[in-house]
């Protein structure tokens, strides 16, 4: 659903245009308020794109119709993408992928539903650097990042992991992943089927559902058994996960040297949480400060 919302004569908000959508971006049947008229702000609808008389939307390099869920030309990148049809729009899957502007269809893969990184994501994209990482990874022609989730056990204290580049490890078979045994926090990748992303690097980062609990909240808590049998809770929140999946991404995927200790160096941190020690700026460091800002921001907006 797309609503715009502006003032009456008495300076009440009302509602001016309202859309709701099908996936493909066909707009439904009776949509009470939905609103057309030339030169008007208000066209800008599904995606944020310009609805034309004709009832096509300009994406920039084509036209599409979302009626159809095709574009009215073929794809001008077409020879990246050739197990697809070059009249297809965002690989025929518009809950998982976008395409900005006519050429390819864009977005970092993501394969859960988790609530908590889906909180935790919105946190981290409100700030720069957060927004140009997964930008960068989203748009990139030559590079496809897949996130999932799975239980990693009731004993582990990694937050996250990440496979970077699994081609050029093996882990890429006649275009699925086989993810061996001994990268069990993984395995939720296994024989999952890649070849849309074609001759692209691909990432892979699981999340474990211990720490990305499957609703979102304000504070979320793990308790880690030892071996020796003594428990320990640690309470966290959506700007800790942030911070952790920024990690996951900048540290493994954008500056990985291949060896995970080295990594961590480079980062300035290893341990979860934003009150964990970092090196003075470091990429942790950075992003670290750039999440307590957005905090602090909000905290402002709740108390207005």
């Amino acid at each position: 659903m797309r609503i715009s919302f502006g003032r009456n004569s008495t300076g009440a908000l009302e509602i001016t245009d309202a859309n709701d959508y099908y996936p493909f971006g066909m707009n439904h049947l009776k949509t009470g308020n939905a609103f057309y008229g030339p030169g008007s702000y208000k066209n800008y609808k599904y995606n944020g794109k310009e609805l034309q008389e004709t009832g096509m939307y300009d994406y920039g390099a084509r036209m599409y119709m979302s009626d159809l869920g095709r574009w009215g030309v073929i794809d001008p990148l077409a020879e990246t993408s050739r197990r697809w049809s070059t009249y297809a729009y965002a690989f025929n899957n518009p809950l998982r992928f976008i395409d900005p502007d006519g050429k390819q269809g864009k977005d970092i893969i993501i394969m859960t539903a988790n609530g908590s990184f889906k909180a935790s994501k919105e946190v981290l994209y409100k700030t720069p650097e957060g927004r140009r990482l997964w930008d960068k990874y989203g748009t990139s022609k030559t590079e496809d990042i897949y996130i999932n989730s799975k239980n990693f056990g009731s004993n582990s204290k990694t937050v996250a992991t990440t496979l970077d580049d699994v081609g050029s490890m093996g882990f890429v078979k006649d275009g699925k992943i086989k993810i061996p045994e001994v990268y069990k926090n993984a395995s939720v990748f296994d024989n999952l089927d890649v070849s849309q992303s074609g001759d692209k690097k691909i990432h892979l980062v699981a999340l474990n559902e211990n720490y990305f609990k499957d609703s979102s909240a304000e504070r979320y808590t793990v308790t880690n058994t030892d071996d020796d049998g003594n428990q320990k809770s640690v309470s966290y929140s959506n700007y800790d996960l942030a911070e952790s999946i920024y990690h996951e991404i900048k540290s493994h995927i954008e500056d990985s040297t291949g060896d995970a200790d080295a990594d961590h160096v480079k980062y300035g941190a290893d341990s979860f949480k934003l009150i964990a020690p970092r090196a003075i700026g470091s990429p942790s460091d950075i992003i670290t400060n750039q999440l307590l800002k957005v905090r602090e921001q909000e905290k402002k907006k709740e108390k207005k």
